[in-house]
């Protein structure tokens, strides 16, 4: 990501991290994407985190979501449509965890709703814009940065 080498602070991509996170607690995961356009975009992420394998499908949501939102679901429809796929991917395919991959999808439930799915469905929810959040607090608390070797200065 060549905007690294712009900034003097880190840049976390949220598709990485969440990755990376859902590889740590748990060793299969499902994904629910927000539409099928947008399917080889989260897989590019996946295969690029060395995820893929722990990967049991990606699902994307039956009507791809725009704005504005209430055309299309109202928070409940959102969540019912999203336990609907999860418990297919849990039931059937042995998923552990499950990847809500898109940043804005939390946004849009009732507030909770991701907790609500997993108290209901057994499992772990992950939210992309939580662990952006905070794998970026986590490295600046840390003092760490990205490696300049990697992502040399650019000036632009």
């Amino acid at each position: 990501m060549a905007v690294r080498g712009a900034v003097n602070i880190p840049v976390i991509g949220a598709c990485i991290a969440t990755y990376h996170l859902a590889y740590q607690l748990a060793s299969k995961f499902g994904v629910i994407s927000v539409s099928k356009d947008l399917n080889s975009v989260f897989l590019r992420a996946i295969k690029q985190a060395d995820c893929e394998g722990r990967m049991t499908s990606m699902r994307a949501i039956d009507k791809p979501l725009k704005l504005p939102m209430e055309d299309f679901y109202t928070p409940a429809e959102l969540e019912e449509e999203i336990m609907k796929i999860a418990k297919k991917q849990i039931d059937d395919e042995g998923a552990q965890l499950i990847v809500v991959a898109c940043t804005v999808i939390s946004l849009l439930l009732a507030p909770g709703g991701l907790k609500r799915l997993a108290k209901t469905l057994g499992v772990i929810f992950v939210d992309p814009q939580e662990i952006a959040v905070k794998t970026a607090e986590m490295i600046v608390t840390m003092g760490l940065s990205h490696s300049k070797i990697e992502y040399p200065h650019i000036h632009l």
